[in-house]
Formats: C-alpha cells, sequence, structure tokens
C-alpha cells in the first residue's frame, strides 16, 4: 500500500469521521436533551388497594340501575336489605375484574436543545412557559389511553356489580321480599342468570357506552334490553315473575337515566368518554384550587399566552381537552412564581454552556480535518470527543440511572444512609410501583464515541502510524528512492 493510496483511504475514513460528528451534533437538534419518564404499573391488586383507601364506608349511592329499580333514590339513603347504601365501587373485584392485565401510566417531561438555548436571551417566564406548553400536551396525550382503559374496566366491575343487585332486588321485590339469599339466588340460577350471564350483559352495557354514536337513549335502550331479557328468563320459572314493563315504566327508566348520565352526555344526549374524562380531570384540578388563588385566576403572563394562542388560533373549537391543557400550563406557571422560573431559566443557561462546549469537541475534528486535508499525514486524534463529548452522556443519562438502580435494590452500604432496613424496604416497594427512566439524545454521541474507539484501534490508527512514518521518512514508496 502506497503513500498515496493510504491518504486516499485516509479521506474516505475522515469523511465518515466528519458525518458522524455532524450526526452526533444534530441529534441535539432532532431529539430531547434530556427526558424523564415516570411509568405507574397498575394490576388487579394495586387498583383494588387503591380503592379501598378512597372509598368511604359510607357514601352516596351511585348505582343508577338500582335507582332505575325502585323508581328513584331512597331517601333514606339505605338498601332496601336495611343496609346503609355505598359505592358499588366497593364490591367490585378488581382481581377478577382485571386478571392478569396491567395498566400502565407513562408520565414524561422533556428538555429540548431550543429550550436551553432560548434562555439565553434573558426572558426566563417565556422559557418556562414554553417548555410547559409543549410538557403539558404531551402529558395529557399522553395519560388520555390509559385512563380510558382505566375507566372501561372500573365501568366493567362496577356495571357487574350494580346489575347482580338490581337482579336481586328485581327478584326480591316480586316474592314480596319473603326469600333468603340463598333462595334467590337459586332462582337466578335456574332462571340462567349466572355470574357468566350478568357478566356477558354488564359488558354489552359498557360497550353501549363506547359506541361511536353513543346516546343517553342508545345506552337507555340497552338497560331496558337488559331488564326485559331478566324478566324473559325469570318468568320460565315461575309465572308469578311475569310481569312486562310497561311504555310508563320504560319511560320512568328513560328519564332516570337521562337525569343520571347528564354529566356524560352533552346538550345534544351524546356521549363521549374520552371527552368526559378530561372535563373529570378538568373539574378535579379546578376543584382543588383554593378559593382565592379562582378568584384571583391565573398570572398575568400565563393569560397573556393563552390569549395570544386562542387569537392566532380564531378558529379553534375549544375542547374539553384543550381546556384542561390550558388549566394545567396556567396552574403550573402561577404555582411555579416568578422567582423558581428566574432559577429554571439559569439553569438552563449552564446546560447551554455545556451543549456547547459539547458542539465544539465534535466541530473541532471536522476543523481538523479540512485542515490537514493538504498534508501528508492527514489523519486526526479523536480524542477530545470521546473524552469530553459525552459529558452531557454522563450527567442526563449514566449518573441517574445508576443512582435509581441503587435506591430500587439499595447495597449494604447505602441501607444505613437511606434510614435503616425498613426504609429500604419501604423505598423498594414503592419503585415496585413506579419505574422511572431517562433518555437523552446524547445516546447518539456515546455512540460514535464507542465507534471512535473501536475504529481507531483496528483500522485507523494503523493508517495513522503509516502516514507518520512516511512523514518522518521511516518509510518510503520504490517509485520515491529515484
Amino acid at each position: 500500500m502506497t503513500k498515496q493510496s493510504t491518504r486516499r483511504r485516509v479521506f474516505f475514513c475522515n469523511l465518515i469521521i466528519a458525518a458522524l460528528c455532524i450526526l452526533s451534533i444534530a441529534a441535539y437538534f432532532f431529539l430531547p436533551v434530556w427526558k424523564v419518564t415516570v411509568s405507574l404499573k397498575l394490576d388487579g391488586e394495586t387498583m383494588q388497594s387503591m380503592m379501598q383507601e378512597e372509598s368511604p364506608e359510607s357514601a352516596e349511592p351511585t348505582s343508577v340501575f338500582l335507582e332505575t329499580v325502585e323508581g328513584g333514590e331512597n331517601p333514606d339513603g339505605e338498601n332496601p336489605d336495611g343496609g346503609q347504601s355505598k359505592d358499588p365501587l366497593s364490591d367490585i373485584d378488581f382481581k377478577e375484574v382485571m386478571g392478569d392485565e396491567v395498566i400502565t401510566i407513562d408520565l414524561s417531561i422533556e428538555i429540548k436543545s431550543a429550550d436551553a438555548i432560548s434562555s439565553l436571551g434573558g426572558n426566563a417566564t417565556a422559557t418556562v412557559q414554553t417548555i410547559l406548553d409543549d410538557n403539558v400536551n404531551k402529558m395529557v396525550d399522553q395519560i388520555n389511553e390509559p385512563l380510558q382503559k382505566m375507566t372501561k374496566t372500573l365501568m366493567e366491575g362496577a356495571s357487574k356489580s350494580m346489575l347482580k343487585s338490581m337482579m336481586y332486588e328485581e327478584l326480591r321485590s316480586l316474592t314480596d321480599g319473603e326469600d333468603t339469599d340463598e333462595e334467590l339466588k337459586q332462582t337466578l340460577d335456574e332462571a340462567g342468570i349466572t355470574d357468566e350471564y350478568i357478566q356477558e350483559k354488564s359488558n354489552a352495557l359498557v360497550d353501549a357506552f363506547y359506541a361511536e354514536d353513543a346516546t343517553v337513549d342508545s345506552v337507555s335502550d340497552a338497560m331496558i334490553a337488559i331488564m326485559e331479557d331478566v324478566q324473559t328468563k325469570l318468568a320460565t320459572v315461575d309465572e308469578q315473575f311475569d310481569v312486562e314493563l310497561t311504555d310508563a315504566d320504560k319511560q320512568e327508566i328513560k328519564d332516570t337515566l337521562a337525569e343520571s348520565l347528564s354529566e356524560l352526555a352533552d346538550e345534544n344526549g351524546s356521549i363521549d368518554m374520552e371527552n368526559f374524562i378530561a372535563e373529570l380531570l378538568l373539574k378535579t384540578l379546578k376543584d382543588e384550587q383554593p378559593s382565592e388563588e379562582a378568584n384571583a385566576g391565573v398570572s398575568p403572563v400565563s393569560v397573556q399566552a393563552l390569549a395570544e394562542e386562542a387569537n392566532s388560533n380564531p378558529e379553534l373549537e375549544t375542547s374539553a381537552k384543550e381546556d384542561l391543557k390550558a388549566e394545567l400550563r396556567a396552574m403550573l406557571l402561577e404555582a411555579l412564581g416568578e422567582d423558581t422560573a428566574q432559577s429554571i431559566s439559569e439553569a438552563l443557561k449552564y446546560v447551554s454552556y455545556v451543549l456547547f462546549f459539547t458542539f465544539f469537541t465534535w466541530i473541532y475534528v471536522i476543523i481538523k480535518i479540512l485542515v490537514k486535508m493538504g498534508m501528508t499525514n492527514n489523519t486526526v486524534k479523536m480524542k477530545l470527543p470521546i473524552w469530553l463529548g459525552n459529558i452531557p452522556f454522563v450527567v442526563l443519562y449514566l449518573l441517574p440511572t445508576v443512582m435509581i438502580a441503587l435506591l430500587k435494590n439499595p447495597p449494604s452500604f447505602l441501607v444505613g444512609m437511606l434510614g435503616g432496613e425498613a426504609a429500604a424496604a419501604e423505598m423498594a416497594k414503592t419503585f415496585s410501583m413506579f419505574n422511572v427512566s431517562f433518555f437523552s439524545c446524547a445516546w447518539i454521541s456515546f455512540g460514535v464515541s464507542v465507534f471512535f474507539i473501536f475504529f481507531s484501534l483496528f483500522y485507523y490508527g494503523k493508517l495513522r502510524r503509516r502516514l507518520k512514518k512516511y512523514k518522518r521518512g521511516l518509510l518510503v514508496d520504490e517509485e520515491e528512492e529515484y
């Protein structure tokens, strides 16, 4: 291999090196500089525990089905058997309803290079507002699907519990309350109204809620169809159970359901479960705010930002989801305050300085390639990006990932620092439900650095040493001896 052919090979190698250096820099503008994702895993056991903690021992009855059967709410707040009414969610066996299914809720917050660099402009509040806008929009979209899934699971469990109660109470009313629960169950089994049948009908009722063109009328029709089918089955057991629903009964059921489902439906009677979840979250956020803050409103900056957004999109149709995003943005900015926003902006400035230094380590290699193109030894060293071009990777990914791993399974020397074995066990239990993960676009530069190491050791370094010998005169081609 002659000197010229060696330099030609180095030239093509330098093109690859330059391209990878550009890729390492470009990744910071196409991927998040830092992204933190918190995952919450909910299985049947976790849901059961959460509902037991949240559900009071005595609560207002929420079963629209029981209200339908009784013709309205019981003024005494008691069940027909004399017990206190309670939330039907407390009767759900979530382990049975969910089985092996696990609902995962992922919430992530990310910072982009543009966010860090924009902090150099000096407007701290505007910088934080931009970050909040982007992250809140994504968080609302992220939680939408798992919340819809969780809501449907709750509805399936609650509807099964309520349908079962409804059927027992319907049968009890037809027997004048003389039969025991065991006798009622035997009668229902003889009629074919088993747990499997109840599960099938509850699923059908939930599907009516989630139908594309779901309305209060369509849900009412589904409910009436279930009640008629139950009464038909009961009539096969004994003639005393052969009672048909009159038109007046059906209208009463529809009126009761219309009143009960008023919060789910819009002014046209249409039911949109996705929009309902957003409205529920929005209402929860507003209810949790102190009255003084609600009266005072959000900060002038957030109001101005939201007003500018509305003015820039005059034809924008506001939905519950968009209102939720706006409320979250305003509330978070209000909670942060001007001082916190300034601190975040200052931290982002230091991040931007680190980014500029990182860019320099990669650009420096490209500059050296251009400068040495005409030299005998046109190779370059890649130590600078290998050692210093990975600072963001170490700080934003490696260190926090190792820290979380140690907290999940603390070694013996950390147990004392965490407050003893009990505290360490509690932390491990917490992390079994929550999972925190990190991502950084610095992964790209780290991968390039690893490639450079092996590329230099096994190929490029050999070319570099050969050209060094040519430069020092230790190696001469035969045609150059004349």
